[in-house]
């Protein structure tokens, strides 16, 4: 299995983004980040799936704004026709405006390519 994403623009940048779908019902977009150790989505992601945040496995994570906490949940997902469930985590504290698949969990499940001269992610299995 190989599916090319073309990428999206967003004000004017070009960015690797994937269509995500969170248990059966949540579509959105995700930025593959090879930089990330984890998956961070928005804590409105949380609430759409009905998710109490502060549930989950807490860490304390680096990012450009300092540490955060961010709680960890087991979430089944669908990337590229894949199924399978991807640890995220979620904080209310994190203002990005876009979700985040980082490398655990989701890069063991996928071979990851950056086209960036064609603007476009390769994703095989």
């Amino acid at each position: 299995m190989k599916v090319e994403v073309p990428y999206s623009r967003i004000r004017g940048l070009d960015f690797p983004l994937v269509p995500i779908t969170l248990d059966n019902r949540i579509k959105t977009l995700a930025l593959i980040d090879s930089g990330a150790t984890f998956a961070i989505f928005k804590s409105e992601v949380a609430e759409a799936l009905g998710i109490k945040i502060k549930k989950g496995k807490k860490l304390s994570i680096g990012s450009v704004s300092g540490s955060i906490p961010v709680y960890l949940h087991k979430v089944p997902v669908e990337v590229a026709g894949h199924g399978f469930v991807c640890k995220i985590g979620f904080s209310e504290v994190h203002v990005a405006s876009i979700n985040i698949l980082g490398r655990d969990n989701f890069f063991k499940e996928f071979v990851v390519s950056f086209d960036d001269r064609n603007r476009r992610i390769i994703i095989s299995r």
